[in-house]
């Protein structure tokens, strides 16, 4: 074992015919936890099969977030791992990004600037909220004041953690059907999975957001998501979860686990997280700030300037 850097490893030959060392990598001494006959925990490490001599490095397990609003407008991050069970969360440190997206008389669209925002918090918090969404007939003063009962801007209280229970949904909006067919789309063995009490789908309240719909403006809450580049600093992110397993506290950390993210469609953004029309925009507003800059006094100027705004009009029409 001196050719390993651990303090930690066991020898393993439950069949009788396949002899390993399971060797810890990090610095959590979980190991014994993660190869119990229900798995608690997760480490890095080397498997060493004495039958051939090959080893094998694991350095990260499988976890799957989903992200959606609830109908009060609040941004729900819904986490889910088949690797080990987490009876609870008791903190978690995540972050993420934002926007909202607003729309005037279903043409004119506009964009608040990407927002990252840190969650850093423990199962006894709550986040507090008022209810964004809006139904357009309550800005008629009588129309339809009955139907909804409760003022839309009475403040309202949800657990920053919280264990979905699919028999009793007050915070949350996604039912089990929907959790199955997005889980089930990665990989098969959710389906049996989701069914037994050891995994179980955990929420994040991250945060309010708009939601708002009167016929003539929208606003709405997008979240950061480019699907074409995993590793994009401005995903969503997971960086210490601290758990409770059968009375043991154990942590996970962010760079031993493979996050696969999803969105749902209402709050999602373009694959390459800039429409066309957004790029456009982009680009024409870079074009008139650049010609409010220019000093129309000099000759030589007004003909690079005019040059600019040939090649900046073939771009658009190009982007078009």
């Amino acid at each position: 074992m001196s050719l390993f850097d651990t303090t930690e490893a066991y020898y393993v030959n439950l069949s009788g015919d396949n002899p390993q060392i399971y060797i810890n990598n990090s610095n959590n001494y979980y190991l014994k936890d993660m190869l119990s006959n229900v798995s608690k925990s997760f480490v890095k490490h080397t498997i060493w099969n004495l039958k051939n001599n090959e080893l094998t490095h694991v350095n990260e397990y499988e976890a799957y977030t989903y992200i959606k609003q609830n109908n009060e407008g609040v941004l729900i991050a819904y986490f889910y791992t088949d690797a080990f069970v987490m009876d609870r969360i008791l903190t978690a440190e995540l972050a993420y990004t934002s926007r909202v997206r607003t729309d005037k008389f279903g043409f004119i669209t506009e964009y608040t600037e990407w927002n990252r925002r840190q969650f850093n918090y423990t199962s006894d918090d709550a986040l507090s909220y008022l209810n964004l969404s809006v139904d357009w007939n309550l800005l008629v003063p009588g129309w339809g004041l009955h139907s909804l009962g409760i003022n839309p801007l009475t403040a309202v209280t949800i657990p920053r953690i919280d264990v979905v229970n699919f028999s009793n949904m007050t915070n949350y909006n996604i039912t089990q059907n929907e959790v199955k067919t997005y889980f089930e789309s990665l990989y098969d063995s959710f389906e049996n999975n989701i069914q037994e009490d050891s995994y179980k789908l955990f929420a994040f309240a991250l945060s309010d957001g708009a939601l708002i719909d009167t016929g003539i403006v929208k606003m709405q809450t997008e979240i950061y998501n480019n699907k074409n580049n995993p590793e994009d600093p401005h995903n969503f992110q997971v960086f210490k979860i601290i758990y409770e397993t059968n009375g043991h506290i154990y942590q996970t950390v962010g760079e031993d686990i493979d996050v696969v993210i999803d969105t749902d469609p209402d709050i999602s953004t373009p694959d390459n997280i800039f429409t066309s029309i957004e790029q456009l925009l982009k680009m024409f507003t870079d074009f008139q700030t650049f010609i409010a800059s220019v000093d129309w006094n000099n000759a030589f100027t007004i003909i690079i300037a005019v040059g600019i705004g040939i090649v900046g009009l073939m771009l658009l029409t190009l982007s078009y």
